[in-house]
């Protein structure tokens, strides 16, 4: 039987290329590019389960009097980060003509207008868009891993946020950008399990709240 031929049946001519350039800069980028990238593949993908579980466990979760909740400070302080940034981030997306969740393409076109024609403006504005999504998500990233099942309102709002910036990552990372846009979708599939998941604890806590109630009365 013949066998499959393999990818790397010619590995001996990328060799000799490789070995005849004359310099070794497109090996450290290459090594640089491609250790960053496994590095941000494996923080959103963390990130994005820590929700999925945040959501699942949001189910079951009930806060009363006696619920202590660790690291609710740190709660407050990532919430208003959040909140802070993505006002910031709206309007320069509104700025620069976002609608019906065109993110990537407007970034896109601002980046070409930039390279073809720089201009103060315009740099600062791009500049300005990929600062804000870092820091956004890694305000993101560290409220992930908090008790946010106690808050399903901020658990809420912080996947939609999410799925903002996950175009504004791809719009910046050509390399990672079909990631990003699958990425994307999956937030927006958490927000309709969050909508679920919150109408399933209105749905109790009417219950249990009618449950109260008729114990009051027969007593």
């Amino acid at each position: 039987m013949k066998q499959e031929d393999s990818i790397f049946d010619d590995h001996e001519d990328y060799i000799t290329f490789f070995e005849q350039s004359d310099n070794d800069y497109f090996f450290e980028w290459y090594s640089l590019e491609g250790s960053e990238s496994l590095i941000e593949l494996s923080r959103q993908f963390r990130t994005f389960f820590n929700y999925k579980y945040l959501i699942i466990r949001s189910k079951f979760s009930r806060i009363n009097k006696s619920t202590k909740i660790a690291n609710d400070d740190k709660i407050i302080s990532c919430k208003n980060n959040i909140f802070n940034l993505s006002s910031q981030l709206i309007n320069l997306l509104n700025e620069i003509g976002v609608e019906n969740g065109n993110i990537i393409e407007k970034i896109q076109i601002l980046e070409q207008k930039v390279g073809r024609l720089p201009t103060k403006p315009n740099t600062l504005l791009l500049k300005k868009i990929k600062i804000l999504g870092e820091e956004i998500w890694k305000n993101l990233h560290i409220i992930s891993e908090l008790e946010l099942y106690y808050h399903p309102k901020l658990l809420k709002i912080a996947i939609s946020v999410a799925n903002i910036v996950s175009s504004v990552k791809g719009a910046y990372n050509l390399i990672l950008l079909d990631f990003f846009i699958e990425l994307r979708r999956n937030y927006l599939q958490l927000e309709k399990e969050i909508e679920i998941s919150n109408s399933y604890i209105i749905d109790s806590e009417k219950y249990n709240e009618k449950r109260e109630m008729r114990s009051k009365v027969r007593i």
